[in-house]
């Protein structure tokens, strides 16, 4: 299912996004100063530009089934009096335009997010605010569409909420001052509230598009009112903050006055989602936030190391970022185009192959791109003679003189029980003076511009990808070219298309990656 979503980039939509971009082609229409870096791996990107002409294009380009409007624009608290004209374009324009576009292309529904400041201690309506006298208006308007057509428009109404990436919401603001020890004035925080943790928020409009789904004539012109099972005073879920925290935070309460229309006790009103449960409970949510807030980890470099390692550690729930200087992931499996007379050729930024055992190293990778399956069959060239690899069992080819040299060092390896700090006295105490310094150390100082003295032995490196023959097996392979294929990869796989890196996409869909940020200094 395609479902359009508006305010993808705000505390909700990230988590919405995040949180069902596998169970729904998601298309996130964002204005062009909005900063996507949180869903742009997850989620097609549109922009609007203020037109409705802006709105229409995805409509023909994209087959939608749905719109979740998220996006609005609350007032700031200095001079909201200045904000009118933007708060009726973002609230009622924007909004009015999606209407009549899903009115125009029979889109099957449209989900509102109502606001509980529009019943201000009352079953009925009467605003708190300005802001929620404009929502009203808004659903006003949205009831004209439920009229005249077929489509489901219907609303869902949200509480308070909290949770992770909630960078303007008070528990943010609370683990702050619970750093600096900064004061906080408060009201006396007798108010009760309602709070849900974000990610039931975004279950809650997975379950009414699949109310939708089954019976949309109930769903028409409907509050569903996310209604929590804590509604407690915001000073008792302030000392819960505190007790997980292990905290005492600095807030004066009473030091504010009482506002004028405070919403004092939460809207009773709504219809229940019938499906939906509240699962996260306070206590259980302030856990979850406290956790992630003390282990944020940088990962520096978005190669397929830095990839895998911030793959692996999202999948233990820790809150990680990426910093990539380039403007592209992937390192050294990236990659880079090259225009000539025949066309554009893609060149990776070093060979890879991928010939992966592991099953979960390739699920990771297959399930990422469709790809090509190669036999192997590696020739090493020495001297104009093609030596079927690897060397040291299948001599058959070299001339004479040079077999018998090999042969004798590795029978008589006077390096076999050295001891071993570098890689050439490794390959020595292997396969002999000869051999190592005539091929496998040429090879190294070609291939790795290191001499073997220069590297380590580490061994998940040389361990697996260096053969050591019996001595029937060097025999055979130095009288005979018919030797069964001992090189460490049977088969080598390589995307269909995008390069090597096409292989890492699934693993980069999932986490946080933010490029051209290059690291100058570490300051602690």
């Amino acid at each position: 299912m395609k479902i359009l979503l508006t305010g993808a980039t705000g505390f909700i939509g990230i988590n919405f996004v995040l949180r069902l971009y596998k169970k729904y082609e998601i298309i996130a229409l964002v204005r062009k100063t909005s900063n996507i870096e949180k869903i742009k791996g997850y989620c097609k990107i549109y922009y609007y530009d203020g037109s409705i002409d802006s709105i229409e294009d995805i409509f023909k380009k994209e087959k939608i089934d749905g719109v979740v409007h998220l996006a609005s624009l609350v007032p700031s608290t200095v001079n909201p009096i200045n904000d009118i004209s933007k708060l009726i374009e973002a609230n009622i324009v924007f909004g009015s335009f999606l209407l009549q576009i899903v009115n125009q292309y029979k889109i099957s529904f449209f989900i509102n997010t109502a606001t509980f400041g529009s019943y201000c201690n009352s079953l009925e309506y009467r605003p708190a605010t300005l802001y929620a006298s404009i929502k009203k208006a808004f659903e006003d308007i949205m009831y004209y569409y439920t009229l005249i057509s077929k489509s489901v428009f219907t609303n869902l109404l949200l509480f308070n909420i909290y949770g992770p990436n909630d960078e303007k919401y008070l528990f943010s603001f609370l683990q702050k001052i619970s750093n600096t020890n900064q004061e906080l004035l408060m009201g006396d925080g007798s108010q009760i509230v309602d709070y849900s943790h974000v990610y039931d928020i975004a279950d809650a409009f997975d379950c009414l598009i699949e109310l939708i789904q089954k019976d949309p004539e109930f769903c028409k012109n409907k509050i569903f009112s996310l209604k929590g099972k804590e509604r407690k005073s915001l000073k008792e879920v302030v000392a819960l903050y505190e007790e997980v925290l292990g905290k005492k935070l600095n807030i004066k309460w009473g030091a504010r006055p009482k506002r004028e229309l405070e919403i004092m006790q939460p809207w009773e009103g709504g219809e229940n989602l019938p499906n939906w449960k509240q699962k996260i409970s306070l206590r259980e949510g302030f856990v979850k936030m406290t956790n992630e807030k003390s282990e944020n980890i940088v990962v520096l470099g978005a190669g397929i190391a830095g990839i895998s390692a911030a793959y692996h550690l999202k999948q233990q729930n820790k809150q990680v970022k990426v910093f990539e200087k380039n403007n592209d992931h992937g390192g050294l499996c990236g990659g880079f185009f090259v225009d000539s007379i025949k066309g554009k050729f893609w060149f990776d930024n070093a060979v890879h192959l991928s010939f992966a055992k592991d099953e979960s190293v390739r699920k990771a990778f297959f399930s990422s791109a469709k790809h090509h399956t190669h036999i192997p069959k590696p020739l090493n060239y020495y001297n104009g003679i093609w030596v079927k690899h690897p060397a040291q069992n299948n001599l058959y080819a070299l001339p004479l003189d040079i077999k018998l040299k090999a042969i004798k060092d590795m029978l008589q390896n006077t390096y076999e029980n050295i001891k071993v700090e570098n890689f050439e006295q490794w390959l020595k105490a292997q396969y002999g003076e000869f051999f190592s310094e005539e091929f496998s150390m040429k090879y190294t100082r070609k291939y790795w511009t290191l001499d073997a003295k220069d590297l380590n032995t580490n061994p998940m490196f040389v361990g697996p990808r260096f053969y050591k023959p019996s001595v029937d097996e060097i025999l055979t392979g130095a009288m005979s070219e018919d030797t069964p294929v001992t090189y460490y990869a049977k088969e080598m796989y390589y995307p269909i298309k995008g390069g090597y890196k096409a292989f890492l996409e699934g693993m980069v869909k999932e986490i946080d990656i933010a490029y051209q940020k290059e690291v100058t200094a570490i300051d602690n």
